[in-house]
């Protein structure tokens, strides 16, 4: 991460598997921290992919609401 430059760019782009596991808090604490490492470079964080399969009252969907 330290040898990144202005001129690079990192995506950040997460599953749901630990957003499944009720981790939601860990995971926002990570890519904040990541964000703060990386404030040379460009970060881009995208959204969750949604989950189709699942109600939209599932308790995944609720924590992917969150993230």
């Amino acid at each position: 991460m330290k040898n990144l430059k202005k001129k690079y760019v990192v995506i950040l782009y997460g599953g749901t598997n630990d957003v499944g596991r009720n981790k939601t808090k860990d995971g926002l604490k990570i890519i904040q921290a990541f964000v703060k490492k990386g404030s040379h470079t460009n970060v881009i964080v995208m959204s969750t992919a949604y989950r189709y399969d699942l109600d939209t009252n599932s308790c995944i969907s609720n924590e992917m609401k969150v993230l």
